[in-house]
């Protein structure tokens, strides 16, 4: 998911709050003929590919438009972050506890 920096502010003197404002993405989804798609293996694939993006574009939707990310002075300092700045976010399930 893609968002731009809105806000930076500094929480303590080794933590940074970074305030981000979701960006809308723009993926467009050809219509294709099944019967056809299911013949020939690329079109196939291509077909998978764009049922892929459409669901993780009505995931996307689901998630609130707004984030905060808190990160340590140094990582902030080496991303050279800036407001305005549009960065891509990814979410994934590191453990379950």
């Amino acid at each position: 998911m893609k968002y731009r920096v809105v806000k930076i502010e500094m929480k303590d003197e080794e933590c940074v709050a970074v305030h981000m404002k979701r960006v809308e993405s723009s993926n467009a989804i050809a219509t294709a003929d099944v019967s056809e798609a299911l013949r020939d293996p690329f079109k196939f694939m291509e077909l998978s590919k764009q049922m892929g993006m459409a669901y993780m574009k009505a995931i996307e939707s689901a998630v609130s438009d707004d984030a905060v990310l808190t990160m340590s002075y140094d990582e902030y300092y080496e991303l050279e972050l800036k407001v305005g700045d549009v960065v891509e976010v990814s979410v994934r399930l590191v453990d379950k506890a």
